[in-house]
């Protein structure tokens, strides 16, 4: 009588092992994962290559490229301003754009003569509210004495001081036109 006995086959006791089945359930699981990140591997060495093979092509643009920025002088410092200045750009236009429409203006006063006369010679005129107006007539009627405190007073109120420094300004920019005209 002879059986039939099959030497044991390594791979199917590996199998029968729970630990195995569990460890190839989970690659199961695993396995489109892993294919996907494969792919993209793929892609990734398939980009690399193009990039060796663009290297040479775009190399000789490169030296030549830092060989032009190497003669202009400039250094990593100016470049990073240069970026920052890139970056700010969006901020920075609009606010320009209104500056140079403002110096703009102010360069056609400053070189139109009859303005720049008239600017000089006359007063500046200080518009006079009702209410203000009233309230002098009342004072001016009640005749106030008037004291060191309430002189003070007056005197350093913001409106008086910004009058003093326009009036002191004016002075001294008719002082100088009169220097530079003889």
């Amino acid at each position: 009588m002879g059986t039939d006995m099959k030497p044991p086959n390594p791979v199917e006791a590996l199998l029968q092992e729970p630990e195995q089945q569990e460890a190839l359930a989970q690659l199961l699981r695993d396995l489109p994962l892993l294919v996907e990140r494969l792919e993209q591997l793929e892609k990734s060495v398939s980009f690399a290559e193009h990039v060796l093979q663009d290297k040479t092509t775009i190399l000789p643009y490169m030296k030549e490229a830092e060989q032009k920025i190497r003669q202009t002088g400039l250094t990593k410092a100016h470049i990073d301003a240069l970026l920052e200045i890139a970056r700010l750009l969006p901020e920075v236009a609009p606010v320009a754009k209104q500056s140079v429409s403002g110096l703009l203006f102010a360069k056609a006063v400053l070189e139109d003569e009859r303005t720049m006369h008239d600017l000089l010679n006359t007063r500046p005129r200080i518009p006079v509210l009702s209410d203000t107006n009233r309230l002098y007539e009342a004072k001016k009627n009640k005749k106030q004495k008037l004291s060191l405190r309430r002189i003070w007073r007056l005197l350093t109120h913001p409106i008086w001081k910004d009058m003093f420094l326009y009036v002191e300004s004016l002075l001294e920019t008719i002082m100088l036109n009169r220097k530079k005209r003889g």
